[in-house]
């Protein structure tokens, strides 16, 4: 994607006449009903790219990112509280969520709500990039929504220590749930992406 792309997301006309302007939802929906009385279309205000969704866990949270262009989304994870006193600096996610911030309504990012970029905000070209490594990069550390893969690794008798060459060669000499965690956990460890 070009630095000059922002984030946004394409909607339907359907989707477009459904929007209460009385009662906006979110920047993007707010933006929207701007424009709409100023007759001007959302889409020539924004490019495509991202919408950006957090989900909670008693665990972690988890940041789903949705390029809009190819519909692939991958997920960044990260410590639970970054809003309620368990603010992690060197957590990833929570770096991101600083950078994202700023030019993103984050009370609505932080309750779950669907959101863009602002692009005419000072700090959406950080934004923008940040966001760019974390979906290229996808910082997984280790869990998906519905399965506590962290469990079952402990359960199975298998342990995501070591690197992701061993985790591999334990995973061809063990069978099962087991084989299925080694390779799991060196996948989490290796970074690899996950897109729907």
């Amino acid at each position: 994607m070009r630095a000059t792309e922002f984030i946004t997301e394409k909607w339907s006309k359907k989707y477009k006449d459904s929007i209460n302007c009385n009662n906006p939802q979110g920047f993007s929906q707010k933006a929207h009903c701007a424009g709409k009385n100023e007759d001007v279309d959302l889409e020539e205000n924004f490019a495509e790219g991202y919408k950006l969704q957090l989900e909670r866990d008693k665990e972690m949270l988890v940041l789903n990112i949705t390029d809009t262009a190819s519909g692939k989304r991958t997920e960044v994870r990260g410590k639970s509280g970054y809003e309620s006193g368990n603010y992690d600096p060197n957590d990833k996610l929570h770096q991101l969520l600083d950078k994202v911030g700023k030019s993103a309504n984050i009370s609505e990012l932080i309750n779950g709500e669907v959101v863009t970029i602002n692009p005419k905000h000072p700090d959406a070209d950080k934004a923008k990039k940040a966001t760019d490594v974390a979906y290229n990069e996808n910082f997984a550390d280790g869990k998906v929504k519905g399965k506590s893969r962290p469990g079952r690794v402990k359960k199975s008798g298998a342990s995501c220590n070591g690197s992701v060459t061993s985790l591999r060669a334990k995973a061809k000499k063990a069978s099962g749930e087991r084989a299925k965690m080694y390779h799991w956990c060196a996948n989490m460890k290796s970074g690899r992406k996950k897109s729907k």
